[in-house]
């Protein structure tokens, strides 16, 4: 097993890595994916993954979409009402939970699995991602754009296929780039829209919030709170207040499943 003499000399090299720590204690031989996973499994009691308990279900490519499985590295495994379970490498990632999360209208619980049972799945689901991104029915999108507007449209757009969590990295930028985790391309933005897509965040959440367990309600505070608060100057009074109000209650145990 790993001692803390390796792991103290692996850590300045993994830094430079870009790699999650245990990926790189894996690539440099230090111990083996089943062992990490072991590991984490035990000490943050997490739920390990067994193909015997989990079958592959292609019909979860519906409520999943491809893109986003691959991009947070995640497996749907099993939907049982609005609980969807997944297979992670790395389960406590709140960003890929939060935002597979919304893309889904689901609760999201994770598993944890090494890099090749993600893998494997992923190809079971998905086939070989040999597809078309742009088959998201551009005809959809000509008809919401009747209903509600060319400039509608464009925000809802660009509420969806972004990461929405980036937004926080351009404040007070007059203009920057987005990436489309759709099409897989750079958004131009400025600061105006980007007020906007925060607003309506803001709205997204006060709605969404309510109806999440109680973990995930005090996880979704933790992110958004200070997020928010940094966020002055581009939400409005009425939004603020709604937002805060959402957070005392959480905070508070009055909002919970």
């Amino acid at each position: 097993m790993l001692s803390q003499e390796q792991l103290e000399k692996a850590l300045p090299h993994q830094k430079k890595s870009n790699l999650k720590l245990g990926q790189f204690l894996v690539r440099e031989g230090y111990v083996s994916e089943a062992q990490i996973v072991d590991l984490v499994s035990n000490q943050l009691r997490l739920e390990k993954y067994r193909p015997d308990k989990f079958t592959i279900d292609v019909e979860l490519a519906n409520v999943l979409p491809a893109d986003i499985a691959h991009k947070y590295q995640a497996a749907p495994l099993l939907k049982s009402g609005l609980l969807l379970t997944v297979a992670m490498i790395d389960p406590l990632d709140i960003n890929a939970l939060d935002t597979i999360e919304v893309h889904t209208n689901c609760e999201v619980e994770a598993v944890i699995c090494t890099e090749q049972q993600l893998n494997q799945m992923l190809s079971s689901i998905y086939g070989t991602y040999a597809f078309d991104k742009r088959s998201a029915e551009l005809s959809m999108r000509e008809k919401i754009r009747d209903a509600i507007g060319p400039d509608a449209e464009s925000l809802v757009h660009l509420f969806c296929v972004t990461d929405r969590r980036c937004f926080y990295d351009h404040l007070g930028e007059s203009r920057f780039a987005v990436r489309d985790i759709v099409e897989d391309r750079d958004l131009e933005m400025d600061r105006n829209t980007l007020a906007v897509l925060i607003e309506i965040e803001v709205a997204n959440v006060v709605d969404q919030v309510p109806r999440r367990s109680r973990k995930k309600a005090l996880r979704a505070v933790e992110w958004y709170k200070p997020a928010f608060a940094r966020s002055g100057d581009y939400i409005s009074a009425g939004a603020a207040t709604a937002a805060e109000q959402l957070f005392d209650a959480v905070l508070a145990n009055e909002v919970m499943r």
